[in-house]
This record gives C-alpha cells, sequence and structure tokens, in this order.
C-alpha cells in the first residue's frame, strides 16, 4: 500500500501543477484550482493502479 501511495503522490503533484497552470489562462482561479485538484486525482489514481498492477505483476513473475 505503501507504494501506492508513493506512485499516487508522484503522479498526482506534478500533473496538478500543470493542469493548473494551463487552467488558469482561461480561468478564475478558484476554477482551475478545482479543475486542477480534480484531474490530479483521476490522472494520479489511474497512474498508481496501473504501475502497481505491473511492478505486482512483475515480481511473481520473479519468484515463480
Amino acid at each position: 500500500m505503501k507504494r501506492f501511495y508513493l506512485l499516487f503522490l508522484g503522479s498526482a503533484i506534478p500533473f496538478a501543477l500543470v493542469m493548473f497552470a494551463i487552467a488558469i489562462s482561461n480561468n478564475s482561479w478558484q476554477r482551475a484550482l478545482g479543475l486542477a485538484v480534480i484531474m490530479g486525482f483521476l490522472f494520479g489514481s489511474s497512474v498508481a493502479q496501473g504501475l502497481t498492477w505491473w511492478l505486482d505483476r512483475r515480481d511473481k513473475n520473479k519468484r515463480d
């Protein structure tokens, strides 16, 4: 579970910062912040789930 949280934070925070920088040009900062948080959670969770699945599968294949 620790690996998932590290992967989640490692992918969500940079993506949220990029989304905030993109969204701030067309919207108010409140809307840009909300969009960045939501998109960061969505992107971070999907990347963390995919990488966790891939790393667990790789570890299981090494043991066999």
